[in-house]
């Protein structure tokens, strides 16, 4: 027979710390839906947590009725405890950082963005905020910010995502645009109404941007064969530069190439949508001070930005 040691009696007097963090969240909050919201998971997860922490310590902690959650006295006596444990890791977390000199920002965002809008301006963020460390990763699919370790992502699309609080950066602006040898080539000019002419290159997750900025611009319907399609817009970009055809992308991330005078806008028209580029965190993270400086600083940015090109609305 094996004693236990203090660390096994330890272990055994600790339940899990999601079921722990799931019953803290939804009995603050008095709602399982408020608790999925902060912790960015579904109200069945938080449930299903709290419903393991009852068997695990043999009590039931709520009160289930079909219009109220109510927590039971014992319920009521452990989620104070454990209320002021969280808030105590919570500052011991930050407390130690600020120690150590150093915040940390994990941040995920589209390869594009961060080459063509991103990254020329974060030196601005590094030289205003030196005690920031940021880390940061490339993705296309939407975030799992507690499995993904990320502190902040960027979306696109209209700024609906539920339990997430966002900063929109811009909205979208599309503008067709071609390599300055391709323009030559044509004779120096383009006519939107021969576009059919032309081949124009997409980018395959977002097949409406040619159509709808046509439609918009008041073109002709395009079903031609010169069609070339690429499933990332920096490919995009490179295709065009290199003279296969028209691109079309966000106004944005044409300022440096139309600078150098490389790539050049063809057609005047610029196509502006509902949707655009979202910087988005957990609602219950906004106040983090890495979150908060990196947003604070993202909104004086987006405010700096030149002033976009004529507007072209899709809308009627």
């Amino acid at each position: 027979m094996r004693l236990a040691t203090g660390k096994d009696a330890m272990a055994r007097k600790i339940p899990p710390l999601n079921a722990l963090h799931a019953f803290e969240v939804a009995a603050r909050h008095r709602s399982f839906s408020k608790a999925a919201l902060e912790l960015t998971v579904s109200p069945a997860a938080i449930s299903r947590h709290v419903k393991f922490l009852e068997e695990y310590l043999g009590v039931r902690l709520f009160e289930r009725k079909p219009s109220s959650l109510q927590l039971t006295p014992t319920g009521q006596a452990y989620a104070r405890r454990l209320i002021e444990v969280f808030q105590e890791i919570g500052d011991a977390t930050e407390q130690t950082r600020l120690v150590a000199g150093k915040q940390r920002l994990s941040l995920r965002a589209y390869t594009t963005f961060l080459l063509r809008w991103l990254l020329p301006r974060l030196p601005d963020f590094q030289a205003k905020h030196p005690h920031v460390e940021i880390n940061i990763t490339t993705g296309m699919d939407a975030p799992d910010f507690s499995r993904d370790g990320i502190d902040v992502a960027i979306r696109y699309g209209r700024g609906i995502w539920p339990g997430l609080h966002g900063h929109k950066i811009f909205g979208d602006a599309l503008q067709p645009f071609c390599s300055a040898q391709y323009l030559n080539d044509a004779g120096g000019a383009l006519a939107l109404d021969a576009i059919a002419r032309y081949t124009l290159l997409h980018h395959s997750r977002r097949p409406r941007d040619w159509p709808e900025w046509i439609a918009a611009a008041g073109g002709i319907d395009v079903d031609a064969p010169s069609h070339v399609h690429l499933d990332d817009l920096l490919l995009v970009y490179e295709a065009a530069l290199r003279g296969m055809g028209i691109g079309i992308t966000q106004q944005k991330y044409l300022s440096a190439g139309l600078a150098e005078g490389v790539i050049v806008c063809p057609f005047e028209p610029v196509l502006y949508r509902e949707t655009g580029y979202y910087a988005v965190c957990p609602a219950g993270h906004a106040e983090s001070p890495a979150v908060r400086e990196f947003f604070d600083w993202l909104r004086t940015a987006c405010e700096n930005d030149a002033a976009c090109l004529p507007r072209l609305d899709s809308r009627p």
